[in-house]
């Protein structure tokens, strides 16, 4: 048996006991992009249309200097990232969809990467300065 195999479950009960910490955690909505809707006379334009997952739980997180250079997406020190448990997250996650935060604000995506199957980093979309590089 793999090392991974033999990580893989315990690794994926403490990340339980993460999100499940209060103090850790956030509630967020996950709205995944189900495509354009129907053309709206008033607003000019066809709307983007969404599937809301209320009630995911994510681990608000913010990229340094260095786990931006260390990252394989396109990331820059300041960028947020929102870590989430794979087995919550929908099928077919793109770089369309959006997060609705704890405080209402609608966040695009710059990047989505899967670890193991274990977690899902998602990258919102613009850097946010941090004095000295956020080392």
């Amino acid at each position: 048996m793999g090392i991974f195999k033999r990580i893989a479950t315990p690794t994926k009960r403490a990340l339980r006991d993460l999100f499940a910490d209060t103090d850790l955690a956030v509630t967020v909505v996950y709205k995944k992009y189900s495509g354009q809707g129907e053309f709206d006379r008033s607003l000019g334009y066809a709307p983007d249309t969404y599937t809301n997952y209320s009630d995911i739980k994510a681990i608000r997180l913010r990229h340094t200097k260095k786990s931006a250079e260390a990252s394989q997406s396109k990331v820059e020190a300041g960028d947020e990232v929102f870590m989430f448990q794979s087995e919550d997250m929908p099928y077919g996650m793109s770089l369309k969809d959006l997060i609705v935060d704890e405080d209402g604000n609608e966040i695009g995506i710059a990047a989505i990467d899967n670890i193991f199957n274990i977690a899902i980093s998602v990258t919102s979309k613009g850097a946010k300065s941090i004095e000295g590089g956020g080392e």
